[in-house]
């Protein structure tokens, strides 16, 4: 949630990544590009902020992107656009950065090469929650500069695949918040800490729902188009059968530890042996392959060391994994991603889209807006809502739909609408036009589409045109929008006594 800006935060920031430019030995090209980043921001940070809401201060993004080329860049290759199809190219190895001559291509590489690893993750299901959180999070970074320029606010990501990555980034900050999105991020474990704070905040039975939807979302993500990958996930469901069988086997589970516990043991006893004694270590250095290998004779004492130190941590790991409440955790997680990668299987069979599952995903993330108006204790945080609860309607899902746009999400939306409205009209922060429910909502629930950056400068103007209402929607004296809108007979007295002058929404 953003605070208040420090006001020496410009200079102190803006220096430090100008100090660090020079550090760097990057052409004028980039450099020049890195400081239009900051510019850029600095220019669309005001609507940015106001838009959004659950955003950072300008001098913690600004601090972020400084850390990052800091840490993770050393070479920024700018190359000619005709030269290459992908707009970005990184190797976190070399940290090195390949990009277009371009802001958002280069923003987004910048905050793509501090995210963590994920060929190294053996986890399938943390796999692919990790990609997709790193993807998310990048496009999470650009929007500052992509869809905001200091008088519009647009969506501008171009392809299915990455508006699904946005979509997933955005729907948890507003299921959990930024800043617990962030800590997952930053956490050893992505997707463990992001299920322990949706526990926390929606309780086991509905966690549930929320977790498995999002988790098998990412699955069909990570592997869309990729049949190496779709093979990678089901050798890994093939895995973890096989330990189940296993583990359910409670006797022989036992017995397997036991097993390469007293293996390990052998080991650490023979390595002892062998530290403990000056000759029988010379002995083994001076044999030809050991000392090719290790150079030196203080080489291979730290890798027998190290053998050792590894070999007691796995002994101490097993010796956990038999203790009776820790092996019931184990079996029932692994039962709970069994059971999550055969959903997975049965939706990838019946060829069901990464849409179609999106869809059922997002009406948990709508349904949690009903938690937070009823959790509201200050009056301007109902604002705020209308402010969040608008953002969340343009999030593009694909090409030709908006959250708003989607039927199967047409009930809720209006419900929580309606509800938003008359929480507002309850606090006299909302102009009610009748007391009609249904004749104030059609009315009002523009207020959760506008285009507009401030919503509190909106003004509607009402005509009685036979059995019709016309509607005129203005951003301050600027007509934004207009409707025609059928409405209840019933209500024609209450509606006149608002026609035909120009009122403020927000009072």
């Amino acid at each position: 949630m953003k605070g208040r800006e420090n006001f020496f935060s410009k200079n102190t920031y803006d220096s430090q990544l100008e100090e660090l430019l020079e550090s760097k030995n990057f052409n004028d090209e980039t450099k020049s590009l890195i400081l239009n980043i900051v510019y850029k921001i600095e220019n669309a940070y005001k609507d940015y902020s106001k838009i959004k809401y659950d955003v950072k201060q300008k001098n913690e993004i600004i601090a972020e992107i400084t850390e990052i080329i800091a840490n993770y860049c050393d070479i920024i290759n700018v190359i000619n656009p005709t030269s290459k199809k992908i707009k970005f190219n990184i190797d976190k190895q070399r940290k090195t950065i390949t990009t277009f001559p371009n802001e958002t291509p280069l923003l987004q590489a910048i905050y793509y090469i501090s995210t963590k690893e994920t060929e190294i993750i053996s986890d399938i299901i943390d796999k692919a929650v990790t990609k997709v959180i790193n993807k998310g999070r990048a496009l999470d970074g650009t929007e500052i500069i992509r869809d905001f320029n200091g008088w519009s606010w647009n969506n501008a990501i171009e392809d299915n695949m990455s508006k699904f990555y946005n979509l997933m980034y955005q729907s948890l900050i507003i299921l959990i918040g930024r800043a617990n999105v962030e800590l997952a991020v930053k956490s050893r474990n992505t997707r463990g800490a992001l299920e322990s704070k949706i526990q926390e905040l929606y309780g086991a039975e509905e966690s549930r729902n929320i977790i498995k939807n999002f988790e098998v979302c990412c699955i069909l993500i990570y592997i869309k188009n990729s049949k190496e990958r779709l093979q990678e996930v089901e050798e890994y469901l093939e895995k973890l059968n096989k330990k189940l069988e296993l583990m359910e086997n409670k006797p022989r589970y036992i017995a397997s530890i036991t097993k390469k516990n007293n293996d390990s043991l052998k080991i650490v006893a023979a390595v002892e042996k062998i530290l403990k004694s000056e000759s029988i270590l010379q002995a083994k250095y001076l044999k030809p392959q050991i000392k090719e290998k290790y150079k030196m004779l203080d080489n291979y004492k730290k890798y027998l060391k190290i053998v050792q130190q590894q070999r007691l941590k796995q002994i101490n790991k097993n010796a956990k994994l038999i203790n009776p409440s820790i092996y019931e955790l184990n079996l029932a997680k692994l039962k709970s991603d069994i059971d999550l990668l055969n959903e997975f299987n049965d939706v990838y069979e019946r060829k069901g889209s990464i849409y179609d599952r999106v869809t059922v995903f997002e009406k948990s993330v709508t349904a949690s807006f009903f938690k937070k108006i009823e959790s509201i204790e200050i009056k301007k945080d109902y604002i705020n809502m209308v402010y969040e609860l608008r953002y969340y309607n343009y999030l593009q899902v694909r090409n030709d739909k908006k959250i708003k746009d989607i039927k199967a999400l047409e009930v809720e939306l209006r419900n929580i609408q309606t509800k938003l409205i008359s929480k507002l009209s309850d606090e006299k922060l909302i102009e009610t036009f009748s007391s009609d429910e249904d004749n104030n909502y059609q009315i009002l629930k523009y207020i959760f589409t506008t285009k507009s950056t401030n919503i509190s400068k909106l003004y509607v103007k009402l005509r009685n045109l036979d059995k019709k209402l016309s509607v005129e929607y203005y951003d301050e004296n600027e007509l934004e929008s207009e409707t025609d809108i059928k409405f209840n007979t019933d209500s024609i007295e209450d509606l006149s006594k608002k026609t035909d002058k120009k009122i403020k929404i927000f009072i």
